[in-house]
């Protein structure tokens, strides 16, 4: 009768969903090569000069400015790509991989270095096995230069922590001192402290009403990279209002036992295809349409920030460089920014408040 029918076929839907979450046909990594793939596992041809590329996140003429900033530093050697698949559920990809918006990375990237470049490898990691894959490795190890994917930063943090991948990478900030880009949560993997969220994380609405919202996850540290030391990092930061939920951060940060005792912890924030171009000397300046935000804690702890209770922060100070301004610069060495805006946020029971005369927070 139907009923059995229906009963029958319910069976076998959910039967075929449990399959699907815990069926996962990938080999840990997905890889792709444009230009001379015989040069992969070849150090660079000249002296590589160390610097960081930091962009917002999306695309356009200030995201390829900051791109080829980085390629015009790889000492004619190869680029490496780090990225993650993305999951639907644990273990369930969209596309079936979720390497496919990433894979396509290498011959673009290859294409807009415009010869300076001798090949680009992108690898994208579906679980903990690829970040210990002696192909991959080999081919990290001698990069000239290594730019970290946007997506979630959750995943890369899952699949890299404790690795042999996160222990070269490492070393090519350390030793090798060759530069390194990342864009969107590549950005984010970049500051000492990364909120490590899934795809979106916390609104700032969410995070300024309880900071300690289940979304909300930070972790101490990721990677050790020197200009960025003391920063937490944030991305697609006008365009998705994520003012607050940075600072937020920097809240619960402050209210840790990790930092309570620092003089100053720093937020590093840009907009969508914006880039801080930071050189060997900490000096950075800056490309693209988008605004670029530099927060100050100045050694404060929040009054309020508590579970399920709005935060209340005084006096956050803010540097910012404005839309499409070719002036500023900003000293990663000493914090300092010219040409640029300061102003100051209060938050207060959940609200921000801005002392610019216009009262924008942005």
């Amino acid at each position: 009768n139907n009923t059995q029918m229906k009963a029958i076929l319910l069976c076998v839907f959910f039967s075929f969903f449990l399959f699907v979450l815990s069926y996962n046909p990938t080999p840990g990594v997905f890889s792709s090569c444009y230009g001379d793939c015989s040069l992969s596992n070849e150090p660079p041809i000249n002296p590589t000069e160390y610097g960081l590329s930091i962009i917002g996140g999306g695309f356009g003429i200030g995201t390829d400015q900051a791109m080829s900033w980085l390629f015009d530093r790889c000492g004619n050697g190869h680029l490496t790509v780090i990225s993650a698949a993305f999951e639907i559920f644990p273990g369930v990809f969209d596309p079936p991989t979720g390497c496919d918006l990433f894979l396509p990375s290498s011959e673009r990237f290859f294409n807009l270095s415009n010869g300076s470049l001798s090949s680009v490898t992108t690898f994208c990691f579906t679980n903990r096995t690829g970040s210990n894959n002696d192909v991959m490795l080999n081919v990290l190890k001698t990069s000239g230069c290594v730019y970290l994917s946007g997506g979630s930063e959750a995943l890369p943090t899952s699949y890299l922590s404790g690795s042999k991948a996160l222990t070269i990478l490492q070393n090519l900030i350390n030793e090798k001192k060759i530069p390194f880009g990342g864009s969107s949560a590549g950005m984010m993997l970049l500051g000492e402290v990364v909120s490590n969220d899934y795809i979106g994380g916390p609104t700032s609405d969410e995070a300024l009403l309880n900071p300690y919202f289940w979304k909300i996850d930070l972790l101490y540290p990721f990677l050790s990279v020197p200009q960025l030391q003391n920063s937490i990092c944030d991305t697609h930061f006008e365009e998705r209002d994520r003012m607050g939920r940075l600072i937020v951060y920097l809240a619960r940060i402050m209210n840790s036992n990790n930092h309570t005792s620092i003089d100053n912890f720093y937020g590093v924030a840009a907009s969508e295809a914006t880039g801080i171009l930071i050189n060997k000397e900490g000096k950075a300046s800056f490309v693209g349409e988008g605004g670029a935000y530099i927060l100050y804690t100045d050694g404060q702890v929040p009054l309020v920030c508590q579970p399920n209770v709005p935060l209340t922060y005084n006096n956050i100070n803010i540097w910012k460089r404005p839309h499409n301004d070719s002036n500023c610069e900003f000293d990663f060495n000493n914090w300092v920014g010219t040409n640029g805006i300061n102003y100051q946020i209060n938050v207060i029971n959940g609200n921000l408040i801005s002392t610019q005369p216009n009262g924008s927070i942005y």
